[in-house]
């Protein structure tokens, strides 16, 4: 059986929250984004398409003729199921309905008591429960690696370094 909408967001949100930092964005756009609701709507917008899978699509039970399509051109019989034969199959993509809040607690549920009886560890308490992640506002990336630049150059610049020091005005510490 293939896996249902609402399981597929919740390891996707539970493989988020393995990270070193957990169940944790940096900005509440981010947590919104990490929303069930969220996700359902993004992924809505391919409903029905249409791909094609590694199944193929002939059936032993289509040969023979009906009588019709002879002629100049035609394919019936052995042949019109060897080609079906080669034809690769194509699925269109279901998307289902999450259900209500009830719904999706059971669906979780579910999919953690499957986790575990695999040997797995379950889904993260924070998704087993349907919390947003926490916003928490990190050091901006740049600030952190200027200074980390700085510090290293001039650990490691040299008497350049230390010459731009001092024109600069700058002692060492």
């Amino acid at each position: 059986r293939r896996p249902r909408l609402a399981q597929a967001i919740c390891l996707a949100q539970n493989q988020a929250a393995k990270r070193p930092s957990g169940w944790v964005v940096d900005s509440a756009a981010a947590a919104a984004a990490w929303h069930m609701d969220t996700m359902h709507a993004q992924l809505i917008h391919y409903k029905g398409e249409r791909q094609a899978t590694g199944e193929k699509a002939g059936n032993a039970t289509r040969v023979g003729s009906s009588g019709r399509g002879r002629g100049r051109g035609s394919v019936s019989g052995y042949s019109a199921a060897a080609a079906m034969g080669d034809a690769s199959k194509m699925r269109s993509l279901r998307l289902d309905s999450l259900g209500d809040r009830a719904a999706r607690q059971r669906k979780l549920q579910c999919l953690d008591k499957l986790l575990r009886a695999d040997g797995g560890a379950g889904l993260e308490a924070p998704i087993l429960a349907m919390r947003p992640p926490t916003v928490q506002v990190f050091e901006a990336a740049g600030t952190a690696r200027a200074a980390a630049t700085s510090a290293v150059g001039r650990f490691f610049g040299g008497k350049r370094a230390r010459e731009d020091d001092e024109a600069l005005g700058e002692e060492d510490d």
